[in-house]
């Protein structure tokens, strides 16, 4: 189990994963690597348009579906954004979407070493 740099956090909480991949079969991982890159899209376009509220939401969603495969560092990135989007603060909103996508890229390793 991978960790990221300088964290003591999982880059996917393994316990976490298991609970629900038993619940939901192999097809968890299936639909996280189908669903997540049309929402990190979905944040950027509406970073780009600046709509806040679009962005806290789409944020919200992600980070719940981060939290239900133990993907807890891209969920606190995925607050991160929520939080600036329901502030309506969209100062550096375009490095934490980077930051977003990055830690999503770790998860997609961790999660293929895992299958």
């Amino acid at each position: 189990m991978e960790k990221a740099k300088n964290s003591d956090v999982p880059i996917v909480d393994r316990s976490v994963f298991e609970r629900y991949k038993s619940a939901f079969g192999e097809r968890l991982i299936d639909l996280f690597l189908e669903t997540v890159p049309s929402s990190i899209k979905r944040i950027d376009f509406y970073v780009a348009e600046k709509e806040p509220a679009k962005i806290k939401n789409e944020a919200h969603s992600l980070k719940g579906s981060c939290s239900v495969i133990g993907a807890h560092q891209m969920a606190t990135v995925c607050h991160k954004i929520q939080i600036k989007g329901d502030s309506n603060d969209l100062d550096h909103m375009e490095e934490l979407t980077l930051e977003l996508k990055q830690s999503y890229q770790k998860v997609v390793q961790e999660l293929i070493s895992l299958q």
